[in-house]
């Protein structure tokens, strides 16, 4: 049998336990149940859809390890999970989840994580001590106390009992969290670690409550259960830990765990979230190089690389050469729970690409719902039984527009065995999106665009070009059922001068560069305005944005707003608080917060303060079908998360 990525699919065998491929879904720790201890049936479902996808090892994420985070009055985030494998009533739901996972051939892992400091807040320092590495003050008035010895057995026992509880529920391995800044890493980073007793000092003193762990581990389970040890392998951050210091920690340890998982970054330092869970401002695979240098030392026991790895040619060439021996990912297994069955087929060009956009990681923290920009039926696959309505018969359905709605919508309701014709008024697919084929650091999105295209002009969707969707022309159709999907347009604030020939909308500033001079002010400091303005800095525009509010792209998600603001910094300058007053003939004049009027000169004014639907052009479609519905932006201004579920779901019922 030919195989189109060999390596990816050669199987791995770790003493008795032989793994069917190389890839491992990284863990992800999402807020898909309540206060239960114990994986929910959304949880269960969630899981083993990853197995059913064709991985090798899902990792469940993730179990606190110390036992006093059950007491109640410890704080507890309502955004995370409270796995709890100390408390027996909690094992069968565990042991259903590993029942689920193995299902589907696939080894079921889960995730012990002593968070910093404990894991604990202000709140809880009214009934007990704190503990980290070393004694410190943070500058929230967090008080912590240099870890005592007794403490730390404490804890080793802990970890120990739930690896012997992980194993008594069907978990054939444990993924031990000691990067990222977690208390384990910080014992053996030189950046929180300052002791000066036999536990500070040189690594081999720094790495001994590590290895206490691991000792105690063993001690309690043995050989019959695989442990994995996800290592920060540079911090990159002054004073943290280094790859080479990560190397000789490998080797210290080698001969107590079975697989070594090299990610990067520290989560104290806000700079490395965006490097520990990579953007689209860095490229495909950026840590990579570090489970190279890992195995490249000649350590005896796989290395696991991870960090925005979804594409199987990438994947590939990471084995191939030598870079590691297994590839860890979970965001790209979001977006395709299918990947890896659907690279196995040698269908890569099937593959739902991850965009990098972090709705996953960071959208649930504010809305508490998990979920996902370009696969709408993660975190409510156990819900579909009777959220979609069965097919009652092929239907005529047409659809206007050819955006990211409009195309999703064909998809699907295509896929459901309906007759779909597809309107664009546009000579090529893509809409709004089509703006990624000249940004740098949208390269994930153009290449989400590109897969809607492509699998649009493959299906059985009737697809017109350059042909706007009237109510006459779907009237005589006679179909069963109309979408429209028409879009948004930019808002175009009263502002004196809005009219001049230097002013220009963001949507078009991507199309039209030759209208663009060399001196650029940008109007509006949201996320768009703040990409587009980082965009024609790129290009060598002189650029600066103008935001009324106090802080520039408020809207944009926690972990992609940090590589955006590091950028604008480098390469363009901001000025919030700050309202365009007029557009003049050389520039624009705004007022700042005590109302004092400036000038900036500027060849080129772009406007960025908003889109409005496309409302009323949807609603004269209404009367074009017995069955009509507006979706994406055309009914309600979101993003591409919004339109792609509001696609999915409208053709659903159909």
């Amino acid at each position: 049998m030919q195989l189109k990525y060999p390596h990816l699919f050669s199987p791995l065998r770790i003493g008795n336990v032989v793994f069917k491929n190389r890839i491992f879904v990284a863990p992800s720790n999402h807020c898909l149940q309540g206060r239960e201890s114990y994986p929910t049936e959304a949880a269960i479902v969630y899981y083993a859809n990853k197995a059913k996808g064709g991985a090798a090892v899902v990792t469940a994420g993730s179990v606190r390890v110390d036992p006093q985070l059950r007491d109640p009055r410890c704080s507890v985030s309502p955004v995370w999970n409270k796995y709890d494998l100390f408390d027996p009533f909690g094992w069968r739901y565990f042991t259903q989840q590993t029942d689920a996972i193995h299902m589907f051939g696939a080894k079921a892992s889960i995730e012990l994580i002593q968070m910093p400091n404990g894991g604990f807040n202000l709140a809880d320092m009214k009934w007990r001590k704190i503990y980290g590495p070393s004694a410190q003050t943070y500058p929230n008035g967090l008080v912590v106390e240099e870890m005592p010895e007794e403490e730390m057995n404490r804890l080793a026992d802990a970890f120990a009992q739930l690896a012997a509880n992980a194993k008594l529920c069907g978990f054939d391995m444990i993924l031990i969290h000691g990067g990222h800044g977690m208390q384990l890493g910080q014992f053996i980073s030189p950046l929180y670690n300052k002791r000066t007793d036999k536990y500070g000092g040189s690594l081999e003193n720094r790495a001994r409550f590590p290895i206490m762990v691991l000792d105690r581990i063993r001690e309690k389970v043995g050989r019959s259960l695989l442990i994995e040890y996800r290592i920060s392998g540079d911090e990159r951050t002054p004073g943290g830990l280094e790859i080479a210091e990560c190397i000789q920690f490998v080797k210290m340890i080698e001969d107590k765990i079975d697989l070594i998982h090299v990610s990067a970054g520290d989560a104290g330092t806000e700079r490395t979230r965006a490097i520990m869970h990579p953007s689209g401002f860095m490229p495909p695979a950026p840590n990579a190089y570090l489970a190279r240098e890992v195995k490249k030392s000649g350590v005896k026991i796989p290395v696991v690389t991870v960090g925005a790895i979804y594409d199987p040619n990438v994947a590939e060439e990471i084995l191939a050469t030598g870079g590691a021996d297994v590839v860890a990912t979970v965001r790209g297994i979001i977006a395709d729970p299918q990947m890896p069955n659907k690279a196995l087929q040698g269908k890569d060009d099937d593959i739902v690409p991850c965009i990098k956009c972090f709705n996953c990681l960071d959208d649930h923290k504010d809305h508490h719902f998990f979920s996902c920009t370009v696969n709408p039926t993660i975190g409510r696959e156990h819900h579909f039984p009777y959220l979609h309505s069965p097919v009652a018969g092929r239907k005529k359905v047409l659809i206007c527009g050819g955006g990211p709605a409009g195309m999703e919508a064909a998809l699907i309701a295509a896929g459901r065995g309906h007759d779909v014709t597809l309107y664009e008024k546009n000579a090529v697919l893509g809409g709004q999106l089509n703006f990624s084929n000249h940004v740098s650091f949208k390269y994930d999105l153009k290449k989400f665009k590109n897969y809607l295209i492509r699998q649009v002009e493959k299906s059985d969707v009737r697809l017109l070009l350059n042909t706007p969707a009237t109510a006459e022309l779907l009237r005589a159709e006679k179909a069963d059922v109309v979408i429209a999907a028409l879009g948004a347009e930019p808002i175009i604030p009263n502002i004196p001068g809005i009219t001049k020939k230097s002013v220009i909308t963001a949507t078009d500033a991507y199309h039209q560069v030759d209208k663009i001079g060399p001196k650029v002010v940008v109007i509006g400091g949201g996320q768009v305005g703040c990409e587009t303005g980082a965009h024609l800095a790129l290009q060598g525009k002189e650029v600066i944005l103008l935001e009324m509010g106090p802080e520039v792209a408020p809207d944009a998600l926690q972990t992609y707003r940090i590589p955006l603001l590091e950028l604008m910094d480098k390469t363009m300058k901001y000025i919030t608080n700050a309202r365009c007053t007029e557009i003049t003939a050389t520039g624009i004049k705004y007022v700042n917060k005590d109302g004092s009027e400036h000038t900036i000169e500027a060849d080129t004014v772009v406007i960025a303060v908003g889109m409005k639907a496309k409302l009323d052009e949807a609603e004269a479609l209404r009367n074009s079908a017995m069955y009509f519905r507006a979706i994406g932006d055309c009914a309600q201004v979101k993003n591409v998360k919004m339109a792609i579920r509001s696609g999915f779901d409208a053709a659903m019922q159909i």
